[in-house]
């Protein structure tokens, strides 16, 4: 009577294991924990232009709205549309278990500006999904900044195109963060929206997490005596 091998059940189990893995959605790391992109080390850190002949992030090394050596990303376009993206691991991944719940960030007009619109998109397996406008109106001072607020909550969100077109597909697996300014109702992907001639600021790009889980990530221990 023949023995049974144990590598050859060890084989199997790999194999059943590797059929597994094949069909279990992997998740994207988690958004870098309070990372907020101030742009105090004179790169774009990592944000760039939909269309490089057209807009070209740049750095700046002061005038943010801490004023002097207070770096910002400038980004402007002249007859285009206004935007930059982000696909790095930094503001890319699983939003929902990460406890994201808004991005906030600080605008301002660096030009005379017509009224801009700035919402954000994000891309991912359930498709593309639009925050709520941000109004930036052109009679607002040159230089004056102003903060931002954009709800990532479903009830905030507006479904574009593509993927399965659930929310929470997307909000888990997010692959790129898009800031442009669009019209009153979102530009689907692929689609230009109003081009336009402007010059902007962007500051100070963070993400919103819920109370407790800010609590959790940042709070140490009291030391009482």
């Amino acid at each position: 009577m023949k023995r049974s091998r144990p590598h050859r059940g060890k084989r199997a189990l790999l194999s059943v294991l590797v059929v597994l893995l094949l069909f279990v959605p992997v998740a994207l790391p988690l958004p870098l924990v309070g990372r907020v992109d101030d742009f105090q080390d004179g790169t774009t850190m990592a944000w760039a232009g939909g269309q490089p002949a057209y807009t070209t992030p740049m750095p700046v090394p002061e005038g943010g709205p801490q004023g002097e050596n207070d770096g910002f990303l400038h980004v402007s376009v002249d007859g285009f549309h206004l935007g930059t993206k982000n696909s790095s691991l930094s503001w890319t991944g699983d939003y929902l278990s990460g406890g994201v719940t808004a991005i906030e960030m600080d605008l301002v007009h660096l030009a005379e500006n017509p009224d801009l619109r700035v919402r954000l998109l994000l891309f991912g397996p359930g498709g593309a999904f639009a925050t709520r406008l941000h109004f930036l109106p052109a009679s607002r001072e040159q230089g004056s900044w102003t903060h931002a607020f954009f709800s990532l909550k479903a009830a905030d969100l507006t479904y574009l195109s593509r993927g399965t077109g659930v929310v929470e597909d997307t909000l888990r697996q997010v692959t790129t963060l898009l800031i442009r300014h669009d019209q009153e109702t979102p530009s689907l992907p692929g689609t230009h929206p109003p081009h336009i001639v402007a010059s902007t600021g962007i500051d100070n790009i963070r993400a919103v997490l819920r109370p407790y889980d800010v609590a959790w990530t940042f709070a140490a221990p009291s030391s009482q005596s």
